[in-house]
Parts: C-alpha cells; sequence; structure tokens
C-alpha cells in the first residue's frame, strides 16, 4: 500500500511545484513534497518482493509518466494549469488504486473464516499469458504457479488467464498474499476455497404419504412420496397423450462425487463423459443421478421425470473426492468441462460459504456454460440461512433450489431463496433413490431437492434446445405451486404444468 501513496504524494508535488511555479513560497512547499514522494516510491521500490527485472521495469514506467507530467506542465498556461492538475490527479489516482491493486484483494486478506485448498491456496486471474513468467519469477522459492482452467473455447471466456497458487510454506503465507496484491500484473485475485457435498441426512423410514396411480411399473416407486407432491401422474399422463418431440436429446451432469454407472436403474440411461467419474465411493451423486434421470417404467427400481429414451440422458463430472470434498478450482473446472461435453443442464448438489468479495471465476465459468447452451441447477444448501451466503448458490446465471417436506413447508434445514433472481423449491426430505451396488436409500437435503429441478429442465431443454436459463426459470415459476413459505422457498416445481407452458 505505501508504493501507490508515496507515487501519489510525488505526482501531486509535482503538480503542485508547476501551479504555483510563480509563487516562490508555495512552489518551494511542491518541490518538498515531489521530493518527499519520490524518495518513499524509490525506497518502496527497491524493498518491494519483485524480481530486479520487474523493479527495473516498474520503476522505468513511473519516472515515464513522471517526466512526462513534468514536460507537459512546462508548455500550459496558468489560466490552464488548475483544470489540467485535476485531469492528472484523477488519471493518477485511477492508475495506483484501480490499475495497480488487484480488484478481488484488500489489505486483510489473510483474515478469512473459511478453509482452502492447502495444495493451492490462491486463484489468480493475470491481464495477459505474457506476464506469466514475470509473476512466477516474483513469487519464485514461496510459491508454485500453474495454469488453473483449460476451457476449450479461449476466445469465449478468459478464465485460461486464471491460475492456481500454491504456497510452499505456512510461514510465507502473508508475503505471498502481499506479493499477489501489490503485483501490477495480477487483475484479480480470490481464495480457492474448499467445497463440499452439502450434508445429507440418511433416513431410516420415508416420509410423507406414497404415491400412487402413476401408470408406471417401476416396483419402488410406492417409496417416493415427491411423486404426489410433483403431481407426476399428470406428468407421465402429459407425455403419453402429447407425445412432445424430442428435437434434440439433452445430457443431465451431475456434477458430485462421481455416479455408479452400473446401478440397475441408471446404467440404460448413462453415456459416460469420462471414466473416472463412472464410480462413486461416496453414494452422494449417485442418489442424485437416481432423482433426476433413474429409468422410469422399466420394470426395476424408481421413476424420475425421464420417461422414454428419446429425451435425456445422465452424465457424470467427478468434481469431489473419496471425502464428499473440492475446492474451487475442481467445481469451475468441472463446469468448463460440462460444457465443453456440450451437455444441456448441469447440476451442482454442492457448496459453502460465500467471500465477502464477489466471487469472479464461478460467474465467468457460469457464463461460459451458458455461452455453450447450458443450463446450470444449485442447492440452496442446508444451513437454514440466506442462500446469499453461500456459493455456488449465491452466483448470477444459476437457477437455485430450496427443499420442502411433505406439508410443502420449508425443511428445517434449508436454506432460504428470498434474497435471489431465481429460486425455486423441490421436494428434500426423505427422498428415496439409488446408491452404489443395486441399493437404495432415503436421504434428506437440498441435494435431492436439485436433482428434481434438473431432471425437469433436461426434458425441457430436450423439447426446446436453445431454451435459457432465464426462459426455463420464468415457466416453471409460473407454473409452479404455492408452498407454505412461498417467499422463502419459491415456488414448488410441477412438471404437468411446466411443460404445458413450454409448448404454449
Amino acid at each position: 500500500m505505501y508504493y501507490p501513496i508515496a507515487y501519489l504524494v510525488a505526482v501531486i508535488g509535482l503538480i503542485w511545484w508547476h501551479h504555483y511555479q510563480d509563487d516562490e513560497s508555495k512552489s518551494q512547499f511542491g518541490r518538498f513534497l515531489f521530493l518527499l514522494g519520490f524518495a518513499g516510491y524509490l525506497g518502496t521500490l527497491l524493498l518491494a518482493g519483485m524480481s530486479i527485472g520487474e523493479k527495473l521495469f516498474t520503476g522505468f514506467w513511473g519516472l515515464l509518466v513522471l517526466a512526462l507530467v513534468n514536460w507537459f506542465f512546462q508548455f500550459l498556461r496558468p489560466k490552464h494549469r488548475l483544470f489540467w492538475s485535476i485531469v492528472v490527479l484523477i488519471v493518477a489516482v485511477i492508475q495506483v488504486f484501480v490499475v495497480k491493486l488487484p480488484a478481488g484483494l484488500s489489505e486483510n486478506t489473510e483474515a478469512i473464516d473459511f478453509e482452502v485448498d492447502e495444495h493451492g491456496e490462491w486463484l489468480v486471474e493475470l491481464d495477459r499469458r505474457e506476464d506469466l513468467s514475470l509473476f512466477k519469477l516474483r513469487l519464485k522459492g514461496i510459491g508454485v504457479v500453474r495454469q488453473a482452467f483449460f476451457p476449450k473455447d479461449v476466445n469465449a471466456t478468459d478464465l485460461n488467464h486464471f491460475y492456481v497458487v500454491d504456497v510452499l510454506d505456512d510461514a510465507n503465507a502473508v508475503q505471498a498474499g502481499r506479493i499477489i496484491r501489490e503485483s501490477p500484473r495480477v487483475k484479480w485475485a480470490e481464495w480457492n476455497e474448499k467445497v463440499a457435498v452439502w450434508p445429507s441426512q440418511k433416513v431410516s423410514a420415508n416420509v410423507g404419504s406414497a404415491a400412487d396411480g402413476l401408470g408406471v411399473n417401476d416396483p419402488e416407486v410406492s417409496k417416493q412420496w415427491a411423486m404426489k407432491a410433483l403431481d407426476m401422474g399428470a406428468f407421465y399422463e402429459f407425455l403419453r397423450k402429447q407425445h412432445p418431440k424430442a428435437r434434440k436429446k439433452a445430457v443431465l451432469a451431475i456434477l458430485d462425487t462421481g455416479v455408479d454407472a452400473k446401478h440397475e436403474d441408471l446404467k440404460a440411461g448413462f453415456v459416460s463423459t469420462e471414466g473416472r467419474s463412472d464410480n462413486d465411493p461416496v453414494g452422494h451423486g449417485t442418489h442424485c443421478a437416481g432423482i433426476a434421470g433413474a429409468v422410469t417404467n422399466n420394470g426395476v427400481g424408481i421413476a424420475s421425470t425421464r420417461l422414454g429414451d428419446s429425451y435425456y440422458s445422465v452424465t457424470s463430472i467427478k468434481v469431489l473426492n473419496a471425502n464428499g470434498m473440492g475446492t474451487q478450482e475442481t467445481i469451475i473446472d468441472g463446469i468448463l468441462k460440462a460444457a465443453d461435453a456440450g451437455v444441456s443442464v448441469i447440476s451442482m448438489s454442492l457448496g459453502g460459504r460465500a467471500d465477502k468479495r464477489k466471487q469472479r471465476a464461478y460467474e465467468k465459468a457460469i457464463q461460459y456454460a451458458n455461452k455453450k447452451g447450458a443450463i446450470v441447477v444449485v442447492a440452496a444448501g442446508n444451513e437454514n440461512r440466506n442462500a446469499k451466503t453461500v456459493t455456488p448458490a449465491n452466483v448470477n446465471g444459476v437457477i437455485t433450489v430450496s427443499a420442502i417436506d411433505s406439508s410443502l413447508t420449508r425443511a428445517l434445514f434449508s436454506n432460504s431463496v428470498k434474497d435471489l433472481k431465481m429460486g425455486l423449491a423441490a421436494p428434500g426430505v426423505g427422498i428415496y433413490s439409488t446408491i452404489p451396488g443395486h441399493q437404495y436409500a432415503s436421504f434428506n437435503g437440498t441435494s435431492m431437492a436439485t436433482p428434481f429441478v434438473a431432471g425437469l429442465v433436461a426434458m425441457m431443454k430436450s423439447i426446446r434446445p436453445k431454451l435459457t436459463t432465464e426462459e426455463a426459470y420464468k415457466i416453471l415459476a409460473e407454473s409452479g405451486k404455492s408452498t407454505r413459505n412461498p417467499e422463502t422457498t419459491g415456488v414448488l416445481i410441477q412438471p404437468a404444468k411446466a411443460m404445458e407452458g413450454l409448448l404454449r
């Protein structure tokens, strides 16, 4: 922080010196101010944690600007000096406080109340890829720098300019933060936070009355009370009578702990995007996959919105490890992989506490996915708080899902979506679905509510492939059913009415 202040003092002193050059006493004060600021500028530059090359480069440009200001003011008439003094001062302020300081940082960046990846604490955006070598030199011996993201379409995003900084020793954490903060080549920086699946409570019994009269032969459907709340009988009847044609088979990506691709009620509707994601050591991703896309009316297991093979398939991209943990880096990388694979819908039942700063990398990833035609659906979280305080639930451009119980009341654990632009509700208590090893179980959580919405959106995207996030949300919101707490949950999705709205 001392470097920009000293430089600004030097600029102000130079302006003062020239503006009052006809008044010796005032001019002398300006010279003193300039010399004081210039000495401070040189001192902080010499002591800065930069390489010699970077010090020379930064010093050269600083001196060049001061020389140009000095030359410029020598030719100004007295009556013009005040106006141009203000102009030069404004430019100097912008230069040292906006351009030189990365927008995502403050002096208190070491004071955090969340966990970051110990193998890559920072996500840093550079102005240009050509700046990487000099940035690495500044962190030599303190941190290792590697590219964070590899989007295929580099013209659609600048996420390929993001890098991960792995601080080599905890003792160097403060110094690394200072170097990142003060580097003129850093456009943005934020912590690489740890992210986890939203904890899902296993329940021994089903909650709510069982569904019946659905007209499907899946033997475990009687344990799916959510089918009654969603009026799935009407949805299946609508599909049988109207036979809406799929213009393009959609793909729904579950970004989670992986999916058991060989599960008896998933394998016929599953497509592999990457082999490493086709297993699930945790079970969370497989449970979400069954809710979103279990094969319906196949005489096995449970039912979902996936009735018929022509509408959509389910795929998996593993972004969380065997402990259900990932990082902001792994989540964003998964979003980019899904978008580059051409998926239609991305479902994420995960999240963590949001940093006070806006999370730029997440927003860029969602924008990239949207440009590639994907709609992103995210869980609101299970902390009984406002979802605007958790990420990625609070990121612009996603549809965020809260959980309701069988009485259509917001679940005790569910976060509120009242302050989000696109919040909806779905069943999230006692939800019966697939788990690895051809098994089934019931769980609670907004993690369970989210794939209900994602599956319906995938169905809608198969019929209208160019459907946008805003259009999908509008249809779901207008066709939804009020809950007992609509202001905090959003409306409960109603698949049959949503399909009617889509086709109108």
